[in-house]
């Protein structure tokens, strides 16, 4: 799970980069850095949805396979 969350924040890192390098005017380059700043907001959201319901899930499965064994 930690090398998922290293390539998103990888991706973020180099498209914003990407962004800063290209040579367009201000007000165009800060309507997209914002955009991609947003959309990597919501990755992030998602990603912690998905993380909590795995660890959820694990927490379950622990738990019923210590009453299994008591």
């Amino acid at each position: 799970m930690k090398e998922l969350l290293y390539f998103v924040c990888g991706a973020a890192v180099g498209a914003t980069v990407a962004l800063l390098m290209a040579p367009e005017k201000g007000e165009v380059l800060r309507s997209k850095i914002r955009k991609a700043v947003s959309d990597d907001i919501e990755l992030g959201r998602e990603l912690v949805g998905v993380v909590q319901d795995a660890v959820a899930e694990t927490s379950k499965e622990v738990k019923q396979t210590i009453s299994a064994k008591k």
